[in-house]
């Protein structure tokens, strides 16, 4: 089965007629004693880190390098394009110098010519791009017929099908965003939410249909509501099944000074001043109501005068002896005594080694100057062996005699 495949691809691309001599060549060296080569060939290697499996895989491939196809046709028309990665029939079948993309699926970025960073997982996703850049489609036709959109990621079976040019877009769910074409920005997760959008942008759409009758609207929030067709600039969230709101972070907080809510007849938010009506008639007086609580206590009252002072006690016990005290300065010094006896001179030491004027004196550093009329002119480092045939390096300060 592998000769029958190698005949049938020399018969239509010359760079697989000399990727299959190259085996040939290595085989007359088969029995030279240092050959490491593995027998037979690892099939589907190719020069340039390149892996191809199937017909027409990588057929049109010049220079380009770390590519893998595997699948009929996967990545046949590929020249110079590089790090590219295509499994499924047709996959990446028009790219031509497109790099470090990835498509997984029958179809899948089936036009795309010099697009890059695109990863396609899914068959027919991102089937019509051509040159657009860094999208992400996972799922059937995901990103189908995007084109030159950019940033674009999709999850979800058609997820953002339509899209063609629209950049920045997220879409989670089933046929979310499906109809969108040039909007950007959007935000949609769950099934089918903004899936009506077409041109609309910077729309966020969060649950099952959330948002699904906008169109062409941009800047809205919706949060489990459909929204309306065509309105722009608005927070929607809850629909008619909600019939409780609790918000978090407002009980308790005085904002009496700021101006009163208002809610009309169709659930819209909205602030306002309060109309004051004509005064009512008094009505009955009502009947007594029950006794308060007791109140706080009172503050403490003001401190009482000093009363008379009382008679004397009798006189206490003698207190425990208190602790020594510090000791005293030191005294003044006294005279000096007598210079005491001379003593005895020492014996004359060894005559030292003479040195005439241009002699040099070596000693080690960092060193004082030495008496006798010297003039020091420089350092130097010498390696120097002990008795025991160790070597080591000392610096030296090196005198003149004057």
């Amino acid at each position: 089965m592998t000769t029958s495949h190698l005949k049938k691809s020399i018969g239509r691309s010359p760079l697989r007629l000399g990727l299959l001599l190259i085996p040939l060549v290595l085989t007359c060296f088969a029995f030279a004693p240092m050959a490491q080569a593995v027998l037979p060939a690892p099939d589907g290697g190719y020069p340039g880190q390149n892996t191809a499996e199937g017909d027409g895989a990588l057929f049109s491939l010049t220079t380009g390098s770390f590519n893998t196809a595997i699948g009929n046709n996967a990545l046949t028309s590929n020249t110079s394009g590089f790090d590219n990665t295509a499994t499924g029939m047709d996959a990446l079948i028009s790219n031509t110098t497109g790099n470090a993309n990835t498509a997984t699926g029958k179809f899948a970025l089936y036009a795309n010519t010099t697009g890059t960073n695109n990863t396609a997982h899914g068959n027919v996703a991102l089937f019509l791009n051509t040159t657009g850049n860094y999208n992400t489609a996972n799922g059937y036709r995901a990103l189908r017929g995007n084109t030159t959109g950019n940033y674009n990621t999709a999850t979800g079976i058609q997820a953002l099908q339509e899209n063609t040019t629209g950049d920045n877009n997220t879409a989670s769910g089933t046929q979310a965003l499906f109809n969108n074409t040039t909007g950007h920005d959007n935000t949609a997760n769950g099934e089918s939410s903004l899936s009506n959008n077409t041109t609309g942008a910077n729309n966020i759409a969060l649950g099952k249909e959330a948002g699904v009758f906008l169109t062409t609207g941009a800047f809205n929030i919706d949060i489990g509501n459909g929204g309306v067709a065509g309105e722009a600039n608005t927070i929607r969230i809850g629909g008619a099944s909600q019939t409780n709101t609790y918000i978090a972070g407002i009980n308790g907080i005085d904002k009496s000074g700021g101006m009163p809510v208002f809610i009309d007849a169709n659930g819209q938010l909205g602030i306002g001043t309060f109309t004051t009506g004509p005064t009512g008639a008094t009505g009955a007086t009502g009947p007594q109501g029950a006794t308060g609580a007791q109140g706080p206590q009172g503050a403490t009252g003001p401190q009482g005068n000093i009363g008379l002072t009382g008679a004397t006690g009798p006189t206490g016990a003698t207190g425990a002896q208190g602790n020594t005290g510090l000791t005293g300065a030191t005294g003044a010094t006294g005279p000096q005594g007598n210079t005491g006896l001379t003593g005895a001179t020492g014996a004359t030491g060894a005559t030292g080694l003479g040195m005439s004027t241009g002699d040099l004196l070596f000693r080690t550093a960092p060193s004082t100057l030495p008496a006798g009329g010297f003039t020091k002119v420089g350092t130097t480092q010498q390696n120097i062996r002990n008795l025991s045939g160790q070597s080591y390096a000392v610096t030296l300060d090196v005198y003149i005699k004057n």
